[in-house]
């Protein structure tokens, strides 16, 4: 379970820089959902973490915050890209 929620949270930040050095806004939006359903795996892995008693619920409640506020972050960069 570690080993996964890891994985998916730390391919975030790796696919944003991937997608910001394509060639163009269409190849760069791909990038954003890709990294977009990497913030939505790692939100499922925080929940079930946290039911599976692996997890604080106050440590998931703030993790759970910070992915929230990445996903507005990309959603708005998505919006924003011509």
């Amino acid at each position: 379970m570690g080993g996964q929620l890891r994985r998916a949270a730390l391919s975030i930040p790796a696919t944003i820089s991937e997608g910001c050095g394509k060639s163009s806004s269409k190849e760069t939006v791909r990038y954003l959902q890709i990294a977009l359903g990497s913030a939505s795996e790692t939100e499922n892995h925080l929940l079930m973490a946290s039911d599976l008693g692996y997890m604080n619920p106050d440590v998931r409640e703030r993790y759970l915050g910070e992915v929230k506020t990445i996903q507005r972050m990309l959603a708005k960069l998505m919006a924003d890209l011509p």
